[in-house]
């Protein structure tokens, strides 16, 4: 339970120590240089101060807190994840229950759906509807993607977090109680589940149409997996114990190599899956969240240092060679690409 554990962590750290603000801007809104990498920074737990940082590979430029200078409003408190919908993004609030819709070329708001408890992550399941998992409500919400409005709930047991659609099915990962749940997004009845080690979190699929899940483990354990699961027969064909505890699960370009935090950043190849490589060292940050580049393959890390200040968004080819860094918002987590 690795992220949630670090909420509640920080959280409480945060009761004694000075509230920091929201982050300024590096540079002009007048820049017509195209941001094709987006951060989204939690900010302080409980403060409201969450933001977005929008990143250019090519002119090496980062923006920061640019949803507030664009909308003239603050994103909100726990900016959780970011997803592509059609022309707009969707830029999921966690600790303050809603999922603010912008246009994904000029960052200006196109509305806001409301009503959660606690949400994770969005995914759309067809022309109108998406799926919308959270932390507290013990369910999956269907949302109207036209009306912007909650229209039903899937009943789970407890916290969902990732979501991956493919061809007629929802697979939606429960790390609470150690499941990854198969939905028939036609009926948005729950038909199958299937056992994981514990704290199943981030999903990818690969190249040989298997879906692979990685767990953290127990706190403190390190008993953290990754386990690749056949859609076909809906069987946990593999699991690789990590001996460790693991998050922030990525795919190549080309779906052939798993990328994940582990003490750094790891890698394995999906077709030789005996050989555990190590590519990018922590050193002395905390690296919180992970992206691969679906156009260079370039490694992008965000380090949250401590929690309180501003974090940095490092980038590093695919060899593991350092390229660049640049200063983002607080808590840098969840790294989408255009």
């Amino acid at each position: 339970m690795r992220k949630i554990l670090l909420i509640l962590i920080v959280s409480s750290l945060f009761s004694c120590r000075k509230d920091v603000g929201p982050q300024t801007n590096n540079n002009s809104t007048e820049n017509e240089t195209f941001h094709d990498v987006l951060i989204a920074c939690e900010g302080n737990f409980g403060t409201g101060n969450g933001s977005l940082s929008i990143y250019s590979s090519s002119a090496k430029e980062t923006l920061n807190n640019y949803f507030n200078q664009e909308n003239n409003y603050p994103l909100g408190d726990v900016v959780q994840s970011i997803a592509s919908i059609d022309e707009n993004l969707y830029i999921v609030v966690n600790n303050s229950g809603k999922i603010e819709i912008i246009d994904s070329t000029n960052y200006l708001s196109q509305g806001v759906i409301a009503g959660f408890t606690s949400p994770r992550e969005i995914a759309k399941i067809d022309n109108d509807k998406a799926y919308v998992t959270d932390l507290y409500s013990n369910s999956v919400q269907v949302v109207d993607l036209t009306t912007r409005n909650i229209i039903s709930s899937i009943a789970v047991s407890g916290w969902t977090e990732a979501i991956l659609v493919r061809n007629n099915y929802a697979y939606v990962s429960c790390p609470g109680a150690s499941l990854i749940y198969k939905i028939d997004i036609s009926s948005h009845e729950l038909i199958d589940s299937i056992s994981t080690a514990s704290s199943p979190l981030d999903l990818v699929l690969d190249k040989n149409n298997k879906l692979w899940v990685v767990c953290s483990g127990n706190w403190g354990a390190n008993d953290g997996t990754l386990e690749s699961i056949n859609l076909n027969t809906f069987v946990n064909e593999q699991v690789i114990q990590l001996n460790s505890s693991a998050s922030e699960l990525c795919i190549s370009n080309d779906l052939d190599k798993l990328y994940w935090l582990d003490n750094g950043v790891n890698y394995l190849d999906v077709d030789q899956t005996s050989i555990i490589n190590s590519i990018v060292p922590s050193g002395a940050g905390f690296f919180y969240g992970l992206g691969i580049h679906p156009n260079s393959n370039d490694i992008y890390i965000s380090d949250a240092i401590d929690f309180v200040q501003a974090g940095k968004l490092y980038r590093y080819n695919s060899q593991g060679e350092a390229l660049d860094s640049t200063t983002l918002g607080i808590n840098p987590h969840a790294i989408f690409f255009k």
